[in-house]
């Protein structure tokens, strides 16, 4: 459910084509917002629209589309989407248009009922979005824009001619982030109609498993390449401590005098840094007090 939402607030325009169908004066070219759906007015307390969206100016909006993604059939909704919608409306003082997009025929069918608001008749019927209602679009407008196409396959992919849009998909996914990408293969293998995941060219590749798989290689391989370099910069910063430790003691010794046992394992356990430091302080001793003295500061 989250995941539908997120397709739908990193791309509300796909949305305009569906409005501009039923909203018949509304300007295709207006912006479409998301913004925050508290519908927080006496009468709906701790009531939350999954989503709003303003056509027009943010600030005097044209229209405002309550957007509900609905995947089951809910009777409570019934009597919380009038509330959204009377919530918005004297929000935002505009026009309110209540959305739901339902990707289950069966879901669409109970949604689009009229809901009754009053004795006398009176009543809000949500525009339902399922896939008849979902306009189509073009592969080569989607191609690049992973929110737009995985809602496209999600409500289009239903047989074999649909393919093209689902493989379109599925490469697209791939330029997402890698926990974006296991969370919308996983969206894809959950919501698909199930006639079409088992079509042979899909039940081939169990989606969620396989790149689930994939996702924990790639975690796993990314882990050890992460744990050699770590290894390989300790293995190198132990070896210039030690050499760093050695070029010191022979300079010490010519210097002043070799450190004895004490003051070499103390110097062994100062930080390679603070080691440096040594190297170029002892350039100033004059005798091995001057040795202990900076040892007993550092």
């Amino acid at each position: 459910h989250e995941v539908l939402l997120e397709l739908l607030r990193r791309a509300p325009g796909q949305l305009a084509p569906a409005l501009m169908r039923y909203v018949p004066d509304l300007d295709p070219t207006l912006p479409v917002t998301c913004v925050d759906t508290s519908a927080n007015e006496p009468l709906v307390v701790e009531r939350r629209a999954d989503l709003v969206m303003l056509v027009g100016d943010p600030t005097r909006p044209r229209l405002a589309v309550v957007t509900e993604v609905q995947l089951r059939v809910d009777p409570a909704k019934q009597t919380a989407w009038p509330q959204y919608v009377v919530a918005m409306r004297n929000r935002w003082k505009c026009d309110v248009l209540l959305l739901v997009i339902a990707p289950d025929p069966k879901v669409a069918r109970w949604a689009s009922q009229p809901i009754p608001i009053e004795v006398r008749g009176g009543s809000i019927r949500p525009l339902v979005l399922g896939s008849e209602e979902f306009p189509r679009m073009d592969l080569a407008d989607l191609a690049g824009h992973p929110q737009a196409t995985v809602l496209h396959a999600l409500m289009h992919c239903r047989d074999r001619k649909d393919l093209p849009l689902f493989r379109q998909a599925m490469r697209d996914i791939r330029m997402l982030p890698r926990h974006d990408r296991f969370a919308y293969y996983r969206v894809l293998e959950r919501y698909l109609f199930p006639s079409f995941l088992e079509l042979p060219e899909v039940a081939m590749l169990p989606i969620e498993l396989r790149h689930f798989q994939e996702w924990i290689d790639e975690a796993r391989a990314e882990g050890e390449a992460k744990g050699e370099a770590r290894g390989e910069a300790r293995g190198k910063a132990e070896g210039s401590h030690a050499q760093l430790l050695r070029t010191i003691t022979r300079l010490l010794g010519r210097r002043v005098a070799l450190p004895g046992p004490e003051a070499l394992v103390r110097m062994e356990a100062l930080p390679l840094e603070t080691l440096e430091q040594l190297a170029e302080d002892l350039l100033d001793f004059g005798s091995a007090d001057d040795l202990e003295g900076w040892l007993a500061r550092h």
